[in-house]
């Protein structure tokens, strides 16, 4: 063989394998990622977070069918010496967040995360300026995924009337949140609370009680609907007094809670008769959110404005393990 050709070859053999290896180290990456994402755990039950009027504190309650619920009947560490009313939790890309009342007067809310449904951090957050009013409750929180923000919204007070209405902020993180920011959200024009947020169909569905439950002949829940969340875009809108969306109530509700099932299109609606102390918690199914059916539900006895979200096996049986 010519010497001179000795290096023209062993340059073209180098150039051929790192050409055809690059492809290869890709494909495999990109099955990599697909094959992470495939081993997702599937939803398997379902996980209550309510609170009790007495020692106002937080439980949890599991479920295979989002109707049968068992109480785990522990208190969390977390919030075993805390005032808490009005759980809300969801997941947001990989993480629980947990919001809830801290108080019957104040400017406050708590927010709370976990990876793992047991270990916790967070505290409370003051979310409006004193001068605006001297009340925080039910706050929730609805995740927009195109503007990569949190809305957090929950009832205070008019700044000029005697009722309550819908206030809200923006935030990324719940780190930073000037109290400054918050402004009315939605305005009924009556007395308005616990507004509950869901997303169906590229439509936002808010249910909230209306009407001081005090007065005679008081109002349940109205639903009203946005296509966003941002009321710059389009605000919540309802059609003049409206009516309540639940049939059959033993007595008018409020502190609605959503669950989509695991299997199906089907959605389970959850309320909170207002008189606290004689009636339990009463619940409907739909599958467009136009006409719901009262359906049977055997829930904890005294639990008092839930949230719901579904679990993983691994996770109900951790949660288990703190009875």
């Amino acid at each position: 063989m010519n010497n001179k050709l000795i290096p023209t070859l062993l340059l073209t053999a180098f150039l051929a394998v790192t050409v055809t290896a690059q492809p290869q180290a890709v494909v495999a990456s990109k099955t990599a990622c697909e094959t992470n994402a495939d081993k997702a755990a599937p939803k398997t039950a379902y996980l209550m977070a309510y609170f009790v009027n007495k020692g106002q504190r937080l439980l949890w309650a599991t479920s295979r069918d989002a109707k049968n619920w068992t109480s785990l009947d522990a208190d969390m560490p977390h919030w075993k010496h805390q005032f808490v009313r009005d759980p809300y939790i969801r997941k947001v890309k990989g993480l629980y967040h947990m919001v809830h009342t801290t108080g019957m007067s104040g400017v406050t809310l708590a927010h709370w995360t976990s990876s793992d449904l047991i270990n916790w951090t967070g505290g409370v957050i003051q979310v409006m300026p004193k001068k605006r009013g001297q009340k925080c409750w039910a706050p929730e929180f609805v995740w927009c995924g195109e503007e990569q923000l949190f809305y957090v919204h929950w009832s205070s007070n008019h700044p000029t009337e005697k009722r309550m209405v819908m206030h809200y902020t923006k935030t990324k993180d719940f780190k930073n949140i000037n109290p400054e920011d918050s402004q009315i959200y939605y305005d009924h024009g009556k007395h308005c609370i616990d507004l509950t947020i869901e997303k169906y169909k590229g439509l936002y569905y808010g249910f909230h009680q209306v009407g001081q439950w005090r007065i005679p002949n008081p109002q349940g829940n109205l639903m009203v609907t946005s296509k966003s969340l941002n009321p710059a875009v389009e605000r919540f809108d309802h059609a003049g007094e409206g009516k309540d969306v639940f049939p059959n109530q033993q007595h008018p509700t409020e502190a609605v809670a959503g669950i989509k099932l695991i299997e199906g299109d089907k959605w389970y609606f959850y309320a909170d008769p207002n008189k606290h102390k004689i009636l339990d918690l009463q619940a409907w199914e739909t599958s467009d959110f136009k006409t719901f059916k009262e359906i049977e539900i055997d829930v904890p006895k005294g639990a008092k404005h839930c949230s719901m979200i579904q679990i993983t096996e691994k996770e109900l049986k951790r949660l288990q393990e703190l009875k």
